[in-house]
């Protein structure tokens, strides 16, 4: 007998999630699988990855047995070979969530199709929903070979690290996306920090060459970074200039991430790299601030230039400003 919560080929499951169900043969009658999909351009690891989270916690509560599927459904990060034996896109980084294989459940009598978007009811942000980190430790294990090259450049075992996740290049100019900080903000949170706390390094994340020379030259001697690609003024998903260049890029911010979290301390703005760094680690930075901007305009010609006029303006007259409540200092919850 079909499982009650299965009553259509296209329905509309108990807590609003648009899903698809599909019989494609006569194997498992016994058993739901619930097939994640997160298809599309554009998305970030993180992006992808946090709806993954939700969906795999979505599945265990309606007691379904999931499966990612990043092949059949593809992504920024897909490459045309094979890369450590698969062309699934979630095992290039992750350990499969089940040991089941993609070729028996699209031959089973029962399969449920995650809808393409993020799953509704959860909030993007999924460090704000209580008990996903049970789901995370459950199902998502970062693949040996690369959890082993997430270790913080030049710190020595006990060296205070603060951890800074600096955004530019695109970011400034995506419509409705959260503003990224100033030079003069981020200066200005670094500091903070530093006054605060004896730290003996900076670890920063970055995308943009630039924005990484810039913080070497304002704290000599501080600043350590992974040596990853970066790019000055260009967007590093449009361009391909070495082998398997999106595979590589998901597996820098990866290790990137990672490094994040295990910082004592972090500096960031609205991203889902820093919002997974911080659901990661779980509560245990001495201290965080969150640089607060809001977003851009969703009037694109205006996105274009709003970050660069408001870069050049005095807060008084519409500058980004400096003042607690856009930088936001938090202590470690007690």
């Amino acid at each position: 007998m079909m499982p009650h919560k299965v009553i259509s080929k296209n329905l509309l499951l108990e807590n609003g999630q648009e899903c698809v169900v599909k019989y494609f043969g006569d194997k498992n009658p016994d058993k739901i699988f619930f097939v994640i999909r997160q298809e599309g351009m554009g998305r970030g690891l993180f992006s992808l990855l946090s709806g993954i989270i939700c969906y795999l916690d979505f599945a265990d509560r309606c007691g379904f047995i999931p499966v990612v599927d990043l092949d059949n459904f593809k992504t920024e990060y897909n490459e045309q070979e094979y890369i450590g034996g698969t062309k699934n896109a979630f095992e290039y980084y992750f350990l499969p969530v089940t040991n089941v294989k993609l070729d028996e459940v699209y031959s089973s009598k029962c399969v449920v199709l995650s809808s393409n978007d993020y799953p509704k009811g959860y909030d993007f942000t999924i460090k704000n929903i209580y008990g996903l980190f049970k789901t995370f430790e459950k199902y998502i294990k970062i693949r040996p070979e690369i959890e082993r090259l997430a270790k913080i450049p030049t710190s020595p075992s006990g060296d205070k690290v603060l951890g800074v996740h600096f955004r530019g290049q695109e970011m400034r100019t995506t419509a409705g996306h959260w503003f990224p900080p100033s030079n003069k903000q981020m200066f200005k949170a670094i500091d903070i920090m530093l006054q605060r706390g004896s730290f003996n390094s900076i670890f920063v994340c970055t995308e943009d060459k630039q924005l990484l020379n810039i913080l070497d030259r304002k704290y000599p001697g501080m600043v350590v970074s992974n040596n990853h690609y970066r790019t000055q003024s260009v967007n590093a998903y449009k361009i391909n200039p070495r082998k398997n260049h999106k595979y590589l890029l998901g597996r820098e911010i990866l290790i990137d991430m990672l490094c994040l979290a295990k910082c004592d301390a972090l500096i960031s703005c609205s991203s889902n790299v820093a919002w997974m760094s911080r659901f990661i680690n779980n509560n245990h930075y001495s201290a965080t601030i969150f640089i607060n901007n809001g977003p851009n305009s969703s009037f694109w010609p205006l996105a274009k230039v709003l970050w660069a006029i408001k870069n050049i303006l005095p807060e008084k007259l519409g500058g980004f400003k400096l003042n607690d409540k856009t930088i936001v200092l938090t202590k470690r919850p007690s």
